[in-house]
């Protein structure tokens, strides 16, 4: 008897033990830790383009502020020859693009839910997180940041849009008042049109916030003028 209440006190131990610890990310991503000494240091978190992967964008981790700590994110669908997506998209025989509404919002909450466990392995200031997204994960960055203002302090859109279905959930202007936004597109880009970034200026300043705004001659790529205008707007967050 007294056997079977030891094995059973221990078996209560061990369960207790694994339940205590840190939940693991729900997401493949990359890391840079921070070089700023900080025990809680400021977060810049990297969102890919479609079919793409966390490689990515992290390229550009080397040339900006290394006093963030860095991650770049896997989005969750499988999208071509080893590449992903946060949402899933089809080009109709007139080159309109079909988006995966629910997939969309399926990944905005996956994000959130990514940065609180992020806390738990590699800590961070909560109050500056900052989003770097391109294309397609410039649509998350600025869906993740509009709709939650609370968790984001501030967002690079780079050659993205606000995704139409998201404009109903964004916050209140009160509340966006403390988001800081870069905006970068390129004139020449085929692949998401100029238009797109003059009209998330427009929005942006309809909610106001006052965006900084970029047009560069450019196709649907992160060029040399482009991330110095990056390095330049990163300097003074954190």
């Amino acid at each position: 008897m007294q056997r079977l209440i030891l094995l059973f006190l221990l078996s209560f131990l061990f369960l207790s033990h694994i339940q205590k610890k840190p939940k693991k990310t729900n997401m493949t991503y990359r890391f840079q830790a921070s070089t700023s000494g900080k025990r809680h240091p400021p977060l810049l978190v990297f969102l890919h383009g479609l079919g793409s992967n966390e490689d990515d964008l992290f390229s550009l981790a080397p040339s900006l502020d290394s006093r963030f700590q860095m991650v770049s994110i896997r989005a969750p669908h499988a999208y071509g020859q080893g590449g992903f997506a946060w949402f899933d998209v089809q080009f109709t025989a007139d080159n309109k693009r079909i988006i995966d509404v629910r997939q969309a919002e399926q990944s905005r909450l996956q994000l959130l839910e990514f940065l609180e466990d992020l806390q738990k392995e590699h800590p961070y200031d909560p109050s500056q997180v900052y989003l770097c997204g391109f294309s397609q994960g410039a649509m998350m960055a600025l869906s993740l940041g509009l709709t939650r203002p609370d968790q984001i302090k501030g967002l690079m859109a780079l050659s993205g849009r606000i995704l139409e279905e998201v404009k109903p959930l964004v916050a209140s202007p009160e509340k966006l008042v403390p988001l800081e936004i870069f905006v970068l597109h390129g004139i020449e880009d085929q692949m998401m049109p100029i238009q797109y970034a003059r009209d998330t200026r427009v929005f942006l300043a309809s909610k106001g916030i006052k965006s900084a705004y970029h047009e560069v001659h450019a196709v649907h790529t992160i060029t040399e003028e482009g991330l110095k205008l990056m390095v330049n707007w990163l300097k003074d967050k954190g």
